[in-house]
Parts: C-alpha cells; sequence; structure tokens
C-alpha cells in the first residue's frame, strides 16, 4: 500500500481542507455515542478556531454557512443555528487577528476560551429565538469540553498543515 504523497499541496486545494475538516467535524460528532447530551464538544466550531490560529485567511466567514447547515443537519439542530455561530465567531476572530499576531500559547488558549464562550452565547440565543432553548448546564459543560480539547485540536491542525504543504 502505497503512503500519502511528499509533494505540497496546490494552493487551491488547500483552500477547502479547513473547511471539510470542519464538516468532518460535524459528522464526528453526531456519531451515536453513549454520552449524555451536550457531553461532545462542539468539534466544528474548535475546528475553525484551530485553523484562524494556524492559518487565519483559510476559512471566510461566508464558506462557515454552508458548513453550519451541514452541523445543524447532522445534529438535529433547528437550520440555521450553526449557519449563524460559525460565521460570528469568525468575524469575532477576524476583528482580533491584528491585535493577536504575537501571543502565546497561554493567551491563545484564553482567546479560544472567549471565542468558544461566544459561540455559546450565540448557539444559546439562537436556540431560544428558534423554540428549541437548551438548559445552560448542557451548554456549558458543551463549551468546557471544547475549552479542554483546543491544545489536541489545535495540535492536528498544526500536523495536518506541516504535513500538507511539506513543512
Amino acid at each position: 500500500m502505497a503512503g500519502l504523497s511528499r509533494r505540497p499541496v496546490a494552493r487551491q486545494a488547500l483552500a477547502v481542507v479547513p473547511a471539510a475538516t470542519l464538516v468532518g467535524g460535524a459528522l464526528l460528532s453526531a456519531l451515536p455515542l453513549p454520552l449524555g447530551a451536550g457531553a461532545l464538544p462542539n468539534l466544528p466550531l474548535l475546528l475553525l478556531i484551530a485553523w484562524a490560529a494556524v492559518v487565519p485567511r483559510l476559512l471566510p466567514p461566508w464558506v462557515l454557512v454552508p458548513v453550519g447547515l451541514v452541523q445543524d443537519a447532522v445534529a438535529g439542530l433547528p437550520l440555521g443555528v450553526m449557519a449563524l455561530v460559525l460565521p460570528v465567531v469568525r468575524l469575532a476572530i477576524a476583528a482580533g487577528e491584528d491585535r493577536m499576531t504575537m501571543r502565546g500559547f497561554p493567551e491563545g488558549w484564553a482567546a479560544a476560551a472567549a471565542l468558544v464562550m461566544l459561540g455559546a452565547a450565540v448557539e444559546a440565543l439562537a436556540l431560544l429565538l428558534a423554540g428549541r432553548a437548551l438548559a445552560p448546564a448542557s451548554l456549558l459543560l458543551q463549551a468546557a469540553l471544547t475549552i479542554l480539547l483546543y491544545p489536541a485540536v489545535l495540535g492536528f491542525v498544526a500536523g495536518l498543515i506541516r504535513r500538507l504543504t511539506d513543512g
């Protein structure tokens, strides 16, 4: 069996990888695991934050609307909830990108935590407006797990970039 090619991936092809990983995260999150409701991290949101930390310009907000719709569909959420959350978080990231260029890991993790909490707040509001409000404890548990998983997902994204760009 042949291994992966060691040639760098074309720039245009690399542009679809972040969105594809977010869709993969949504599909992975939808697997029927024997855990309680809200006991899974929000993988697409976490992947968005990690991609923005490693290669900020690869995920424009408009790309996140269809990704969010996929996440809504596979998670059984009202259509539009995550299609709103993901672009809002991306816009928040864009607003702070210039001020966060020289941050260390602790600051990056704190910024990721703030973005996860922003995402949870927007999701709670969108669910409330859609008539499907969740218990705050459920969203807080999901947010806590998402924040705790940030270093692992950041490492995954950085490793994927290194592998794809052969650098």
